[in-house]
């Protein structure tokens, strides 16, 4: 198993855990990995990501956490490998990046440039 493999499983272990609110042990020995059954969705996520290098782990496997919040109770990892998955991260990223995005100056605020002062007035200090 990859780097990447191990990453895959132990985060997915992790949000999945937490997000149960029990507690988590990462998995260290990944000898007899190769016969468990999500050993084949381990390997179609190392090729997503391979393709998507772009996505976080962590993000992706918490989107469906914070995306429905109607408590559901526990994603697979067989759901992690269909395109509702992905579309959900999706959502996921939109809906954070409305959160993050400023908020425009109201109109009356000192920071907003007044139409009788011009740039330089208001970037440079009136003493340099």
């Amino acid at each position: 198993m990859t780097h990447l493999d191990k990453s895959i499983y132990n985060t997915y272990l992790r949000v999945s855990r937490t997000k149960q609110n029990k507690p988590f042990r990462y998995r260290k020995n990944f000898d007899k990995f190769d016969d468990d059954p999500s050993f084949v969705f381990v390997k179609k996520l190392s090729l997503f990501f391979t393709k998507f290098p772009h996505i976080k782990l962590n993000d992706f496997f918490e989107a469906p956490y914070n995306v429905y919040l109607d408590n559901s109770p526990y994603y697979d990892l067989k759901y992690y490998t269909t395109p509702k998955a992905v579309k959900v991260y999706g959502l996921y990223m939109k809906k954070r990046d409305a959160e993050d995005s400023p908020e425009p100056w109201p109109e009356g605020s000192d920071i907003a440039l007044r139409s009788s002062q011009s740039l330089e007035e208001f970037v440079s200090p009136s003493g340099l």
